[in-house]
């Protein structure tokens, strides 16, 4: 579900690293930043009541710090099933099941670097598997990881993660043109911007500008 700050990936891994895996193989993951799924996103706002299912996750930019880029360059969650329902009295249901993963990338100056940063693949893929990191979609469980060295030095890791509870959880929203704000049971919240096209809603969040979260009208 859709609540977790992806901006921890970077700075929990990469030992030195400052915000602003275990494979000698060369990684098969294309670099490319985009999937073609993802829409270029344009603050519209509109008639967000109704029913929507997530097919697909854009990551936004790599950030970079002390000559290291790192960052989510691709999403797959055609494995998991999650369902948000907006409702005409400002409550919003969201539910997830299933599992999806995401694929990381950090960059040749990532290794053997500058101010105590990992020297392998092997350390990140070390790192990721010891953090309580949960990706994107909260609550969930690690279940795999495989990192290996790309084409230009680099690392690419591949992370899975399962979903642990499919109870529907309850958020209060509220809208005011293409601006989105969150509230969350434990009284925490977030703000979004949001776009409606025909049967297709775009969410972008705030916090990560440029991660924009695709869902499709259900029927």
């Amino acid at each position: 579900m859709r609540i977790l700050s992806i901006g921890l990936v970077g700075c929990l891994f990469v030992v030195g690293c400052k915000e602003g895996g275990g494979s000698s193989a060369v990684a098969k993951v294309d670099a490319s930043p985009l999937d073609p799924a993802c829409p270029g996103y344009i603050l519209c706002g509109g008639d967000i009541v109704g029913t929507w299912h997530l097919t697909a996750v854009c990551p936004p930019p790599m950030r970079e710090s002390s000559g290291c880029q790192q960052g989510e360059i691709q999403f797959d969650v055609s494995a998991l099933n999650e369902l948000d329902e907006y409702t005409s009295d400002g409550t919003l249901q969201s539910q997830a099941s299933g599992e999806f993963t995401q694929t990381i990338r950090y960059t040749k100056g990532c290794l053997q670097g500058d101010a105590g940063i990992v020297a392998s693949c092997a350390d990140i893929e070390t790192n990721l598997r010891r953090s309580n990191y949960q990706g994107e979609f909260e609550p969930n469980k690690l279940t795999a990881v495989d990192c290996a060295s790309d084409l230009t030095g680099g690392c690419v890791c591949v992370q899975t993660f399962a979903e642990t509870s499919t109870a529907s959880r309850t958020l209060n929203y509220a809208k005011n043109g293409g601006a989105l704000s969150l509230r969350y049971e434990d009284g925490g919240g977030q703000s979004e911007e949001y776009c409606v096209s025909g049967n297709t809603l775009a969410v972008q969040e705030l916090f990560a500008p440029g991660h924009i979260l695709v869902y499709t009208r259900a029927p």
